[in-house]
């Protein structure tokens, strides 16, 4: 499986220190028993065991501690990608969704979000932005400073961050904390448009001393929620340091989609990763070897 190696400073000073401790207890005890060696067997004998014996058992010691230290780590880093396939929408006064995709990267934080409309043909209204929460399953509504709600704004290029409130409205940027923008980058392609945007939720994610221990930002894994509607004839206003002041739309030209414990898939990791066994491969390997080099040892001796 592809896994990103990644090897924390600590679980680099667990590992060295474990190493040389079993290193000065193995040396102390291969010298006694080689003073006891060299009374019955010539000097270069005792010599060859010293040098070769002692490698070789510190080589798989050395093996069998970064087994441990990968078994503490995570097994897996993966992107995970939903795509909509044939899911219908609530409404679609707004244009038809014909597209998403979202993703996150579960070491970097990284979340994108791609979404493409059609205009309807009784109407050609395509949305001009609208409200969007995903969370790691569950439907998003309803809970209170766990995840972010995205203010998506077609007509200035931008998204606006806020912890969601719960409420089944569109109002938590009133009373929420401001979190931040991005760009959105609006395409326009015919009948259709296409909304999309990134966002490194590393440093969102991480405040639950602002939000609680259930805050989660947004993220998600096997599963994910999604809550997302969009509008036209949209009505906005910005303070000078970014904050919404206003965020009203037409209510009948809504397009709507709320899912909720949709499956997810794993998107194949990218240049930085490599293939490398499972943590406990890695370990019944370290231990093998270190079993054979004990056992070659008391050959030698016999």
């Amino acid at each position: 499986m592809f896994i990103k190696i990644i090897f924390p400073y600590a679980s680099k000073i667990i590992c060295s220190q474990l190493v040389l401790q079993t290193k000065r207890f193995l040396t102390e005890s291969l010298y006694k028993s080689n003073l006891i060696a060299a009374t019955i067997m010539p000097v270069r004998t005792v010599t060859y065991l010293d040098l070769t014996t002692i490698m070789k058992t510190q080589a798989c010691l050395a093996f069998t501690a970064l087994a441990i230290a990968l078994t503490g780590a995570p097994a897996t880093a993966a992107t995970f990608s939903y795509e909509l396939t044939d899911e219908p929408t609530f409404q679609s006064n707004a244009g038809d969704l014909t597209a998403l995709t979202t993703t996150f990267d579960d070491q970097t934080d990284l979340f994108t979000w791609t979404s493409t409309f059609s205009a309807k043909t009784s109407t050609d209204e395509l949305p001009e932005g609208g409200w969007l929460v995903v969370n790691d399953g569950p439907a998003p509504k309803n809970f209170a400073n766990e995840n972010v709600i995205f203010y998506l704004d077609g007509i200035n290029s931008q998204v606006s961050a806020y912890n969601y409130n719960g409420d089944k409205g569109s109002a938590s940027w009133e009373t929420g904390k401001f979190l931040g923008t991005r760009a959105l980058d609006v395409t326009n392609e015919g009948d259709n448009r296409t909304l999309s945007f990134s966002w490194d939720m590393t440093s969102i994610n991480g405040m639950t001393d602002t939000f609680g221990s259930e805050w989660k930002g947004t993220s998600f894994a096997e599963k994910v929620g999604i809550w997302y509607h969009t509008a036209d004839k949209l009505a906005l206003d910005y303070s000078d340091d970014g904050r919404l002041n206003k965020f009203d739309f037409e209510y009948a030209a809504k397009t709507i989609f709320d899912k909720k414990l949709r499956d997810t898939t794993v998107v194949a990791g990218d240049s930085d990763t490599q293939d490398i066994p499972e943590p406990g491969m890695v370990m019944a390997l370290g231990m093998t070897a270190a079993a054979a080099a004990f056992t070659k040892r008391r050959k030698a001796y016999a």
